[in-house]
Order: structure tokens, then C-alpha cells, then sequence
């Protein structure tokens, strides 16, 4: 020691290491030894002589040492900050201090050992004492307790999986739309209640009533040949084809259109300017007879409304808003079958009103909407819509693009209240809707017609007005045919035109086959 002036403050902080390691290795014994006199299935006096001397050491000899022992560790590291700071000549009080505390050390690494010792032999006793009569029992419950941890643990090991795929799942339908939710978990459920007990009113007396049945099985037809077949040239000319699925088209063999009986679906086979073929599939909107219509009383009307075989009538809106498999969505799946539609083919939606929204539905659907090429699927490329509550619906591709169409208030008439009944597509999840880069919803205002019409709501939703007193005669400023003829300098409907010209519109393009398929509900 007699070598230097002063303290080495690294030597004296590696001795309050040691005590503070030996403080750790003392708390460790600790607890082994407490949980092991514990843990002895063990009665009597000597039993409990035996545990109040394991306490009085653990809690005094023990106990003390361990306050000693940081006491010191603490003490030493003061001073070696100290000495940091404070540089002295001697040094003799130093030499003390590290004697003193080899000194403490020794005192107390016997005192431990001798406490363990203690501790070990009644330890050893215990246990050979109760082993002849609990021997047994003990080893059993361990490996029992043993087996029953490790079940336990693996039983919440599996509960926390599933309650983390519950979660991601999104069991609170906080990414689902208001309005979906509304009309599947409120509006479908009171409807088909009501619709039951009607039903039962009526086999009582004997009768077929009913408010809504939803037949989502169809029936089709095959394919009528469009007599005069011209590839559309605009999109205007997407609008006007699709609305001629509402009415009489001119086919081979001839049909009378009945659309309280049947659908009308539109596929028609475009030859783009690079030689490939694609597809251009038209939805028919709502149609049918709605329910104040029919002759007789409110019952008769009832029945007639029920029963009519058109896919596409006023209850399918429902459950096609809520994302249920429906009548127009399978209406259209076999129609694109019997058309000959090839799987994977390229695909572009045209739809009106409920057409919009059954197409909507469609391309969200990816077992539908995919590149796979396996049966029954496409590869959805686009989707035009107008008058259609669409938002709710988001295409299950990214490539899918997709142009919805809206009126609103215009000068002389109100909007289209139509496309709102989406509610923007809103969910907990996305309060403002759902925005998605391949996914444009553009509005304009109502134009007036030139003809009469029964309404507002006719003048702001209807797809083509034409002169009631001859239905050839278009007026080519209202309508949605006319909204997207006149504002063609719109940036959306440019940017649409000029993605779809040479594919599936303009003067690039061949008509190869303009087909109409019938459908009705089984």
C-alpha cells in the first residue's frame, strides 16, 4: 500500500461490485431456502419451531447483512467519487477502510455460512421426517401442479392467439360502412321479421303473403344476338347501351321484354387496338313493379310484388347494400357465364342505380375481382357508374378503377338523393369515407329536361331522358347521358375517357359480339 499516495477509486468500486454482488447472491439463497421451508408439508411443534427459526434468520442475520453489506457498498462509492474530485498525501485512512472492509467481509461471509448451515441441516431434517409419511403425496401434487401450469399456460397461450386474431379481424365492424351495418344488422333483420309474421297471417287464412323474400338463386336464358351491334364510341354511348337493357332491345331470336318477369343483362365483346378481346358487362338498375302498383287490394298487390321474377326488383337494393349474396349479383355472374365470358378476361362494369351498385359489389369481391384466371373469377378494370350508392363498396384490387357519377341541386331541380343512401361509405374507422386513389366520386349539378317528367327525382336519377311520346327521341343535354356528353372537359371524366379509348371505347375498337342474356329469379 505504501506504493502510491491516495486511493484508486476503480479498486474501491470494484469492492462495492463485490458487496453488491454478494447482496444479490445472499437475496437469491434467500428465497431459494424460503420457498423450500415453505414449501414442506410438515405439522406439529417441531414444525413450527423449525419455521420460526428460519424466520428469525432470514429476517435478522440475514436481513442485517444484507443492510450492512449495501451500507458499506454505498459508503465506498461515495468516497471513491470523492476521490475524483479531492487528491491527499498520506492515505493511511484508506488502508483502514479496505482492512475494515475485508474485515466486515470475512465476519460475515462466517456468518452466512454458518446461517446456511444451520439452515441446510434443519432443512434436511424436515424433510427426512415428513418424507416417510408425505413422500409420496408431495411428489404426486408436484407432477400434478406441474401438468396443470403447463396446461394453464398453454390454454391462455391459445386465448391470447385467438383474442389477437378476434381483434385484427375487426369484430367491432369499425372499418365497415354505417349504412352496411344499418341495413344488415337493422333494416333486414325488422324486414324479415315483419315479412314472417305476415307469412304466418296468411296461412291462416289460407293465404301466400309476404313482404320481402330474398330468392338469390336465378335462372338464365341464352344469349340474344343484338340485331344492330356497334362498339360504343364514348362514354355517353356506355350510358345509352346500358339503358336500353331497361326496355324492348332488337335481337335474334326476337323477346318481348317482360321486367316484372325477368332481367335483362348486356355483355357486349370489344376487340381493343391491341388485338385483345375484353368484355364490357351492362347492369340493369332497379326495375319491376314496386309495391302500390298491380291491380286489386293492398294483399293482392302484395303477392304480386313478391313474387316476380325480376332479379334486380326494390328488395334486392337491400341486401345488396348490406353485402349479402343477392339475386342481381348471381344474375349477373351466370349471365357473364353463358355469354362466354372467358375467366380472367378484362372486364369493364357499366351500371345505373342498383347496376352500380351490384357491379360495386362484384368488383369488392375478391374471389370475384382477381388476375388468377381461376373459374368464375376476372380481372375487374373498370367500373362506371352513375346514380349509384357505390361508396360503400371499395374495389378488391388496386388496378380496378373506378368513376361514380352524381347529380346534385341544379337550378330548377333538387339532386339525386339516390347515390347519398351509401352514406359516403362511412365507418367508425374512416368517419370522412373511404378514399382511395383509384376510386373518383364526382358530382354535378341536376340539368333540366326538355321533356316532362313525374318528378324531381326523375329529372336528377334518370340515366337517358327521351320524349315520352316517342323513346327513340333522346334529350342530349339532361340525364346522365347528357351530363357526361356535355362536360367532357371535366378532369375525372377526361382522365376516364382517355384510360378506357382504344380498350374499350373509340373509333380504335371492333365490336365482336353484343349479346343480352335473360335472367329470372328460380
Amino acid at each position: 500500500m505504501s506504493a502510491f499516495w491516495g486511493m484508486n477509486p476503480e479498486q474501491v468500486r470494484e469492492h462495492a461490485d463485490t458487496c453488491t454482488y454478494g447482496i444479490d447472491r445472499l437475496d437469491t439463497m434467500r428465497g431459494t431456502l424460503e420457498g423450500i421451508v415453505r414449501s414442506v408439508s410438515w405439522t406439529g411443534p417441531d414444525h413450527d419451531e423449525f419455521v420460526a427459526r428460519w424466520d428469525e434468520i432470514s429476517t435478522g442475520i440475514l436481513a442485517a447483512a444484507v443492510t450492512d453489506l449495501q451500507a458499506r457498498a454505498d459508503r465506498l462509492r461515495i468516497e471513491a467519487d470523492e476521490q475524483d474530485d479531492v487528491s491527499a498525501e498520506g492515505g493511511g485512512w484508506f488502508n483502514q477502510l479496505v482492512e475494515a472492509v475485508a474485515e466486515a467481509l470475512d465476519r460475515w461471509r462466517e456468518r452466512l455460512t454458518e446461517a446456511i448451515d444451520q439452515i441446510g441441516n434443519g432443512v434436511r431434517d424436515a424433510w427426512d421426517a415428513a418424507t416417510d409419511f408425505v413422500g409420496g403425496l408431495i411428489s404426486d401434487g408436484i407432477g400434478w401442479a406441474s401438468d396443470r401450469i403447463d396446461d394453464a399456460i398453454d390454454w391462455a397461450s391459445d386465448r391470447i392467439g385467438e383474442a389477437k386474431d378476434w381483434w385484427a379481424s375487426d369484430p367491432l365492424n369499425l372499418d365497415r360502412p354505417w349504412m352496411e351495418i344499418l341495413t344488415d344488422e337493422i333494416a333486414l333483420p325488422v324486414l324479415e321479421g315483419a315479412d314472417a309474421v305476415v307469412r304466418g297471417a296468411g296461412d291462416l287464412f289460407g293465404q301466400d303473403w309476404a313482404i320481402i323474400s330474398q330468392q338469390p338463386e336465378v335462372e338464365v336464358g341464352d344469349p340474344r344476338q343484338v340485331t344492330d351491334q356497334q362498339a360504343p364510341q364514348s362514354l355517353e354511348d356506355l350510358i345509352l347501351n346500358n339503358d336500353e337493357t331497361r326496355r324492348t332491345i332488337a335481337t335474334e331470336p326476337p323477346h318481348e321484354y317482360n321486367d316484372s318477369a325477368e332481367a335483362q343483362v348486356r355483355v357486349q365483346t370489344i376487340r381493343g387496338e391491341d388485338g385483345v378481346e375484353r368484355y364490357i358487362v351492362h347492369v340493369p338498375p332497379t326495375q319491376g313493379a314496386d309495391l302500390p302498383s298491380g291491380p286489386g287490394d293492398a294483399w293482392d298487390r302484395l303477392q304480386q310484388y313478391d313474387s316476380q321474377g325480376q332479379p334486380f326488383g326494390w328488395p334486392n337494393n337491400i341486401y345488396a347494400m348490406a353485402g349479402r349474396e343477392n339475386s342481381g349479383a348471381n344474375a349477373v355472374k351466370e349471365a357473364m357465364e353463358a355469354a362466354g365470358v372467358p375467366a380472367g378476361a378484362d372486364v369493364m362494369f357499366v351500371g345505373h342505380s342498383q347496376g352500380g351498385l351490384v357491379a360495386s359489389q362484384l368488383a369488392g369481391d375478391p374471389s370475384f375481382n382477381n388476375s388468377s384466371g381461376e373459374p368464375g373469377s376476372y380481372n375487374v378494370t373498370d367500373s362506371f357508374s352513375v346514380g349509384s350508392p357505390v361508396q360503400t363498396n371499395r374495389p378488391a384490387q388496386d388496378s380496378t378503377q373506378v368513376l361514380n357519377i352524381s347529380h346534385t341541386k341544379g337550378a330548377e331541380h333538387g339532386g339525386d338523393f339516390v347515390p347519398a343512401l351509401d352514406g359516403g361509405g362511412r365507418s367508425f374507422a374512416n368517419p370522412g369515407g373511404h378514399p382511395r386513389p383509384n376510386v373518383h366520386d364526382i358530382e354535378f349539378g341536376t340539368p333540366t329536361p326538355a321533356y316532362p317528367v313525374d318528378s324531381d327525382m326523375h329529372a336528377a336519377h334518370e340515366s337517358v331522358q327521351r320524349d315520352p311520346n316517342n323513346l327513340a327521341t333522346i334529350d342530349p343535354h339532361s340525364g346522365y347521358y347528357g351530363t357526361v356528353a356535355n362536360n367532357g372537359d371535366h378532369p375525372a371524366l377526361r382522365a376516364q375517357h382517355d384510360r378506357v379509348d382504344g380498350r374499350y371505347i373509340g373509333p380504335g375498337v371492333q365490336i365482336v359480339d353484343d349479346v343480352v342474356v335473360d335472367a329470372w329469379r328460380k
